[in-house]
């Protein structure tokens, strides 16, 4: 098999990383990368060993997927998946995480080295993690283009090394990968995102849906594509099954022949859409989540972005899904509604890679204050002691609808402050100290957000324990380290949840 230099270089990083001793290897390279060929390169080299190795995927297209190019180096592995024929004297299993926590009659197999792909997903499931016990002398290699994870748990507690790889940058100045060029719509040809709160570590999909999922967005998105990039191969990133097939009639409407593609649709049919999209008699597939990771068709030239998302483990796989190089194809294009490229990292940005660990849990409780009328202790947050005292506030209010940034240039204050509420998002799950998102928007704008920006800018207005205490947690990390004191961090509470948070606190 055929190697490009960059590949060869990451398969030597990996098996000297073994000679020294490491067994949990996480290999870190950018979409389209050519992580799959590599991955075949050491399943070749492993079972010339006369050692067994397992594949271990989480979504079925990566199946297919894998067990092609396995195909195409002459290994013919067996199946670990519901629907797939067993062949356990094979060399190479290829399972499914989900399929895998089902059964026992595959732990009789001795298996030398075990591929974890997508391993920021794959990783985090039970059965992912019990095979670390159940195999404790194996080689662990997680495959992803993306380490660092939402959530708390990360690569770190699980891998003790990590191989790093040439950055996207890199491998475009090289001519592996096109470069990008982005567009944003106007504000009004973008979707809402201040009523759509945080659930878990994402937008809420039923409010995601509601933002999104909107007959005049998607009627601007058909236009802005006819006036970009009419005739060009495009993937569109959608929200959920209705948002994906509205788009796609939308499309089909105006004569551009379109197609959408779901977890739901059967294999076969969904290999003829792809068919079709290679061959260019469709031009727009429309998906939720399928085209994400484990999609490869070089030739689409442009990325639709109708799904806005905090991960950015989700965005890059979207847009390395078009970074791929192809004949005469110059440069990718990124059409972005859902306003990713502002509120996440792009691949540009990426300058290398670093195994993530998680967070240990900060220690401390809610800073206190004593009420200068009756001497009762209360929270620094509280406004009012139940003596009747009233601590004042010094959030200003700021009713301006228009802002103007340079003189001449006015822009929509609700834009404006829409963008800030998202460097505050995005400091928050990077972990990251809250000036850091006054920052960026300072370098934009030039003036300092206003006070009440601040409110609901994160949760959205949803005051749950549970969201105070991931706050909290939050806040007191970025305290010590940036040497803030209890008042800076109260003062960070009452901006993001108001003075309702005392209801919550004394119930």
């Amino acid at each position: 098999m055929q190697l490009r230099p960059h590949q060869i270089n990451a398969i030597n990083n990996v098996y000297s990383a073994i000679e020294d001793g490491h067994n949990k290897i996480v290999l870190a390279a950018t979409t389209s990368f050519g992580k799959t060929v590599v991955a075949a390169k050491l399943c070749l080299d492993v079972v010339a060993l006369n050692k067994k190795v397992l594949v271990l995927v989480h979504l079925e297209p990566l199946i297919n997927q894998t067990n092609e190019k396995l195909w195409s180096v002459g290994l013919r592995p067996g199946f670990i998946k519901a629907g797939y024929e067993e062949n356990f004297d094979a060399d190479i299993q290829i399972a499914s995480v989900q399929t895998l926590a089902q059964r026992d009659n595959w732990k009789h197999l001795d298996f030398g080295m075990i591929l974890i792909d997508e391993c920021h997903t794959t990783m985090f499931y039970q059965a992912t993690k019990d095979l670390m016990e159940l195999y404790p002398s194996a080689i662990f290699i997680g495959l992803t283009a993306t380490p660092k994870r939402l959530g708390k748990e990360q690569l770190g507690d699980y891998f003790d090394i990590l191989i790093s790889t040439p950055t996207p940058t890199e491998l475009t100045e090289k001519g592996y990968l096109v470069p990008l060029r982005y567009f944003r719509p106007d504000s009004a040809d973008t979707p809402d995102l201040s009523a759509v709160s945080i659930k878990g570590e994402d937008y809420d999909e039923a409010e995601l849906r509601n933002a999104c999922d909107r007959d005049e967005l998607i009627i601007a998105a058909v236009r802005d594509w006819l006036r970009l990039c009419p005739g060009k191969k495009t993937l569109a990133f959608c929200v959920d099954v209705r948002h994906a097939e509205r788009v796609s009639k939308a499309f089909n409407t105006v004569g551009v022949p379109s197609e959408c593609v779901t977890g739901e649709t059967p294999t076969k049919e969904r290999e003829a859409i792809y068919a079709r999209l290679k061959s260019g008699e469709t031009l727009v597939l429309t998906s939720v989540n399928v085209l994400a990771i484990g999609f490869d068709e070089p030739s689409v030239e442009v990325g639709l972005m109708l799904r806005p998302t905090m991960s950015e483990a989700l965005y890059l796989q979207m847009i390395g899904r078009i970074m791929r190089i192809f004949t005469g194809k110059e440069f990718g294009i990124i059409l972005d509604q859902a306003g990713n490229s502002t509120r996440l990292i792009n691949p540009e940005d990426i300058t290398g890679y670093e195994l993530p660990y998680s967070k240990p849990k900060a220690n401390g409780i809610a800073p206190t204050k004593v009420c200068p009328s009756c001497d009762r202790r209360n929270y620094n947050f509280v406004k009012d002691c139940a003596c009747g005292f009233h601590w004042a506030t010094t959030v200003e209010i700021n009713d301006s609808v228009m802002i103007e940034v340079t003189p001449g240039k006015v822009v929509s204050g609700k834009e404006v402050r829409e963008q800030f509420q998202g460097f505050r998002k995005d400091s928050l799950l990077r972990r990251e100290p809250p000036i850091i998102a006054e920052k960026r928007f300072a370098t934009i704008y030039n003036f300092a957000p206003p006070k009440e920006w601040y409110n609901h800018s994160i949760f959205g207005g949803v005051l749950s324990r549970e969201n105070i205490d991931y706050f909290m947690e939050y806040l007191l990390g970025m305290a010590k380290k940036s040497d803030q004191d209890e008042a800076w961090v109260c003062e960070q509470l009452v901006m993001e949840f108001g003075e309702k948070i005392e209801e919550l606190i004394a119930a």
